[in-house]
């Protein structure tokens, strides 16, 4: 009996996440070309996460750190501005994927109060915030001291899970975008500059933008 209400369990989580993830389902079958979903994997939830689909042509010395950026492996493969580009456009593709995200980030990502902070709290966050926590990242330099975690400036609540919320935030994202382009992607702005929402550590310290991919 109780195998049976776990497998219940599961299909009703397959169920919900064929259904957050529908739309995103069929973008991703035509549109994604440099980035792709890992399988599900089920713990206490179904997760997964967002990889570059060449992430494993990197090679990596036997005493070398191994867990790297997207931004650090497209480095390393040499991606061009071109590339670059059209990778950070297919981040915008992820949106209303709701499942649980298992991404692991490196040591090195976020302030550590900020990480005591989430695992004490158990924020977690969702693959469409992941794609837009990674996009975030490329416009950074290495210093990153943001987190995984968007909030609310005037409520000051996480809206990781906040429908209503993340698709304000992604059309914040696709604005900046056009911009971003019509500059020729010279001259980068904070996606998130003067609105309402901001990432967890971003009031830390003033944020340092690359000057160009």
């Amino acid at each position: 009996m109780e195998n049976k209400i776990k497998l219940q369990q599961i299909l009703m989580c397959l169920l919900g996440l064929i259904a957050a993830c529908g739309t995103y389902r069929e973008n991703w079958k035509k549109q994604l070309h440099y980035l792709r979903l890992t399988e599900l994997t089920v713990t206490h939830s179904l997760q997964q996460h967002i990889e570059l689909r060449d992430s494993h042509k990197v090679k990596y010395a036997d005493d070398e750190f191994f867990l790297q950026d997207d931004r650090e492996i497209m480095e390393r493969l040499g991606y061009s501005e071109r590339q670059k580009t059209a990778v950070i456009k297919e981040y915008l593709l992820f949106q209303g994927c709701r499942s649980k995200s298992n991404k692991q980030y490196a040591f090195h990502i976020g302030t550590t109060e900020n990480r005591l902070m989430r695992a004490h709290d158990s924020i977690t966050f969702s693959v469409e915030v992941e794609a837009l926590y990674s996009l975030s990242i490329l416009l950074l330099k290495h210093n990153v001291r943001i987190s995984p975690v968007l909030i609310n400036k005037t409520t000051g609540r996480v809206c990781n899970y906040n429908r209503m919320e993340m698709d304000e935030i992604y059309s914040l994202y696709r604005k900046w975008f056009v911009i971003f382009e019509q500059n020729k992607f010279k001259r980068f702005v904070w996606p998130l500059k003067n609105s309402n929402y901001g990432w967890l550590g971003e009031s830390d310290a003033p944020l340092e933008l690359v000057s160009t991919l």
